[in-house]
């Protein structure tokens, strides 16, 4: 840990440097961990700051730090949204104690400016005392409003968010809606058995005539690659889009993608019978009109038309076959299929009504820096295997942002050797950018990689 002379020495350089929202946020961030010299020394100096520093202290349960920082601060100074929000910090943070005694201290008029989020704030924070704190300010407040946003997502990193959540439920409170942010941020619980519970029980809990989940959501399941969240979103309603694989493959959630790969083609198959029985109910409805009216002359061509349009519908028939001979190789183990991602392609998103958005999946050299980034290294190789390229060459010297030096960043000697026996022209400077110092590796097309040899 750094010593207090050291974070001095920081925060002296930083002042020079940041606007005074940057140093704001380092006295807020001070508060945070505790750091009581640090804030004291930051207040003498002139650094501005406000009482999100109080309320980032009473978060992290630091409240004798927090109540110092209102005594420096000045409470008639402060305005009761101000103090409101450092009530709600020790709501989230603090013991039932504590938040007791910050209770009492603001005023009525603080108390009522946060009524709306103190329940919620104790229901999402950290404390292992949230039920109690829940309770107690339920009862003083007569109100059990539903947590902002802000305060869901916190939730989600909570082992216990489905009994919490169920806490929340059985008192008759407000749940978050599908289609809203924060039902977004619980189908990303750490855990995916608590993250199916609990998108189970919003589900469950939703009124009738709710909107489905939307593209947020199902990223947020994909990104966290719970397969079993993702399958209770598309019963819900929510249709997958290549966004949502995209994210998925970004993060290295392997048994995600192969889902996710498998339900696009059958969405877009059905999309696609869809829009053929729409088409022969149209052309149906114009052969009754024409056989009605065969004395006249002008709708008699347009029968001529609707026999055209039948040879199209018999060519439609033979796509069909062809949808079934793809949707026969679909069947098979999915991450092996070469052509998959091929297809995938093509795929556009989902319909408006039902949150997709955005266009087909790219595979393209950007796809696969970024994979490779992530820290999924077999991800990359396995889009490789797709017909995903890598990057093309770049003429020296290489600049950093170059996308050969982030594969040689974040890449290791391995990936370079098997992209150098795939026959891709690497850059020789790209060894200069490696974490793992190598002596050569090849590069030529077709070529292969010399063995790369550690330096150290």
């Amino acid at each position: 840990m750094a010593s207090l002379s050291d974070c001095l020495q920081v925060a002296e350089y930083d002042q020079d440097d940041i606007d005074e929202d940057g140093m704001a946020s380092l006295v807020t961030h001070a508060a945070s961990s505790g750091n009581v010299q640090l804030c004291d020394w930051m207040h003498e100096d002139g650094y501005p700051w406000d009482l999100d520093a109080a309320k980032a202290a009473a978060e992290a349960g630091h409240e004798e730090l927090a109540h110092h920082l209102l005594n420096i601060y000045g409470e008639e100074e402060a305005s009761a949204e101000c103090l409101a929000n450092v009530l709600a910090g020790a709501a989230a943070g603090c013991s039932l104690a504590a938040l007791r005694r910050m209770y009492e201290r603001c005023s009525r008029e603080a108390r009522e400016k946060g009524k709306k989020r103190l329940v919620g704030a104790a229901v999402c924070g950290a404390s292992s005392e949230w039920q109690q704190k829940a309770e107690w300010l339920a009862a003083e407040l007569q109100s059990c409003p539903m947590p902002p946003p802000s305060a869901w997502g916190k939730l989600a990193s909570r082992p216990d968010a489905l009994q919490r959540l169920q806490w929340v439920a059985d008192r008759n409170c407000p749940l978050p809606m599908p289609n809203s942010r924060a039902f977004a941020k619980l189908c990303g619980c750490v855990d995916g058995v608590t993250a199916l519970a609990v998108v189970r029980l919003l589900l469950s809990e939703a009124p009738e005539g709710s909107l489905p989940p939307g593209k947020k959501a199902a990223r947020e399941a994909a990104m966290a690659g719970h397969v079993p969240v993702l399958q209770a979103l598309v019963g819900g309603g929510c249709a997958m889009s290549a966004q949502v694989l995209h994210a998925a493959l970004c993060n290295g959630r392997m048994e995600a993608v192969a889902w996710l790969a498998e339900m696009l083609l059958e969405q877009q198959e059905n999309q696609q019978q869809q829009q053929q029985d729409e088409e022969g109910e149209a052309d149906e409805d114009d052969e009754e009109e024409g056989e009605s009216d065969e004395d006249d002359e002008e709708e008699g061509e347009a029968d001529e038309d609707d026999e055209e349009e039948g040879e199209a519908d018999e060519d439609d028939e033979e796509e069909g076959e062809a949808d079934e001979d793809d949707e026969e190789v679909a069947d098979g183990d999915v991450v092996d299929e070469v052509e998959l991602l091929e297809h995938l392609q093509g795929l556009g998103a989902g319909g408006a009504n039902n949150g997709g958005g955005g266009g087909p999946l790219q595979l393209n050299a950007d796809l696969f820096v970024s994979v490779l980034i992530a820290g999924h290294e077999e991800a990359a190789v396995w889009l490789l295997d797709k017909g995903c390229p890598a990057p093309p060459a770049a003429g020296p010297p290489l600049g950093p942002h170059d996308p050969w030096a982030r594969v040689a960043e974040y890449g290791s000697v391995q990936l370079l050797e098997e992209l150098a026996r795939r026959g891709y022209p690497m850059p020789v400077s790209t060894v200069r950018c490696m974490r793992q110092p190598v002596v050569h590796l090849g590069s030529a097309p077709g070529r292969g990689g010399d063995r790369a040899l550690g330096a150290g």
